[in-house]
């Protein structure tokens, strides 16, 4: 009595296709599209421009050491600074003393969107809620807090702008500070 072997004429099977499948592609003309021929010509150039001209290798990385200056600089929550609002076609208007710095208004302290897994192999990528439990996006803008702690915002998109100093400028413009009053209103 004879046994049937699957795996046997399975891998018989497969083997037919490949032989089949590598005769019919041998007889196949591959001309390279123009684009790929464009595309190794490129590459073939750049190799060369590379060979001929390095790249050059910085030893001091001084945007990195400009971005450790500025954190260093704004790791304390006390620091005076001024921010001069800017109008197009005006100038600065005026200014605000602040503590800390001028933060973004599209900085978030948790991620704004998440990955839905689970369903069907698909994972999509979705808006997620703020801290506040809150969506949305906000204007494009800047706020800081004042030295006498009340909040400005400035938008940055349009006609409005800003200048930020760690020490005052030379402008001529008058300080925007608001006066905090104890009152309150019915």
């Amino acid at each position: 009595m004879k046994t049937f072997h699957f795996s046997r004429v399975f891998l018989t099977l497969v083997m037919g296709l490949v032989l089949a499948t590598s005769l019919t592609l041998a007889g196949c003309d591959f001309t390279p599209s123009a684009y790929d021929q464009n595309t190794e010509v490129k590459d073939r150039v750049m190799q060369s421009a590379t060979a001929t001209v390095p790249a050059y290798r910085p030893t001091n990385f001084l945007e990195r050491q400009m971005i450790n200056w500025r954190a260093k600089t704004f790791d304390q929550p006390n620091k005076i600074g001024y921010v001069y609002v800017l109008v197009a076609g005006v100038g600065p208007i005026g200014y605000y003393t602040v503590f800390g710095k001028v933060a973004s208004l599209n900085s978030f302290n948790v991620p704004q969107q998440k990955v839905l897994t689970g369903l069907s192999g698909n994972n999509p990528v979705v808006d997620d809620a703020d801290v506040d439990g809150t969506w949305g996006h906000n204007i494009e803008g800047v706020f800081a807090k004042t030295d006498n702690g009340a909040y400005i915002e400035i938008p940055t998109t349009g006609a409005m702008g800003y200048i930020y100093s760690d020490i005052p400028l030379p402008f001529k413009v008058p300080h925007l500070n608001i006066t905090v009053s104890s009152t309150s209103t019915k």
